[in-house]
């Protein structure tokens, strides 16, 4: 998961940097901010889908699975878009932004990012029993 965040911040960091580049930099800057991205994305979902199935139990699997989708590309991404397109684009690029407003633009997610993976990193533990299947709880060890 922290290495996806990781991702994420770099991402949108290159973007931000992007904006004020020329020439084949901004390219390269911005396919990189892409392929990080995908990184982010199998790094943090991935993660948090094999968290949830070492950790659910068997009888509410399938309910726990379905409420990560629903928290992360449902209203995650609802709330996200609402955010940073409603708010936050148009009081930083407008109508008509330039490069250094598409640069504030794309280090505000990026600092959003970093604030997140500062807080998981020192908030999040994982308890010894992460380690056993769902339902081994009441085996004998």
């Amino acid at each position: 998961m922290i290495l996806g965040l990781i991702c994420w911040v770099a991402g949108f960091a290159l973007f931000a940097a992007a904006a004020t580049a020329t020439g084949w930099s901004t390219l390269t800057m911005m396919a990189m901010a892409v392929i990080l991205h995908g990184f982010s994305y199998d790094f943090v979902f991935v993660a948090g889908y094999l968290y949830v199935d070492r950790h659910a139990r068997e009888d509410v699997w399938a309910q726990a699975q379905g409420l990560l989708v629903v928290f992360t590309q449902g209203i995650g991404f609802l709330l996200s878009s609402q955010i940073f397109v409603g708010l936050v684009f148009g009081r930083i690029v407008g109508k008509s932004g330039g490069p250094q407003q598409w640069q504030l633009y794309w280090l505000a997610p990026a600092g959003f990012m970093a604030v997140i993976l500062v807080l998981f990193w020192f908030l999040f533990r994982d308890d010894a029993r992460s380690t056993s299947a769902p339902g081994d709880d009441d085996k004998p060890t």
